[in-house]
């Protein structure tokens, strides 16, 4: 009996082939970003829900309620990580707007005030200074 080693191929069982461009190579390596990126995001989301319930905090108790919320801080994750790896992302815009750094870079404010309404914030996000 011989003992035959069979190397990776594509799922097919084909061989693998290399990228036929550097645009080829490009695109493949943001393919694999991306999927990093919301393969780490699952890990994380599920690592919140996780360290919120053993505090007590138990969300799953109504998903409906809270699925917004939870949404919203999905999505700041996505931004956070899709800018370390220069992608764009919408919130990308929103945090710039909400926040500010101050001259010397040691500190980090809120552009508006903790107790105010939604009207305050939207008027912020529609004010245009060329971001």
């Amino acid at each position: 009996m011989i003992n035959v080693v069979l190397f990776p191929g594509n799922k097919n069982g084909g061989k693998i082939t290399p990228p036929k461009s550097l645009e080829e190579v490009a695109s493949n390596i943001h393919v694999q970003q991306l999927s990093d990126i919301e393969n780490l995001i699952e890990f994380i989301h599920d690592n919140i829900l996780l360290t919120l319930s053993v505090n007590n905090i138990k969300l799953e108790n109504d998903k409906i309620l809270y699925a917004k919320d939870v949404g919203l801080l999905s999505e700041a994750l996505r931004s956070l990580i899709r800018k370390y790896y220069g992608i764009d992302h919408p919130y990308q815009y929103l945090s710039e707007k909400i926040f500010r750094i101050s001259s010397d870079q040691s500190t980090i404010y809120c552009n508006y005030e903790p107790n105010s309404n939604y009207i305050d914030i939207v008027k912020l996000l529609s004010h245009n200074d060329n971001i």
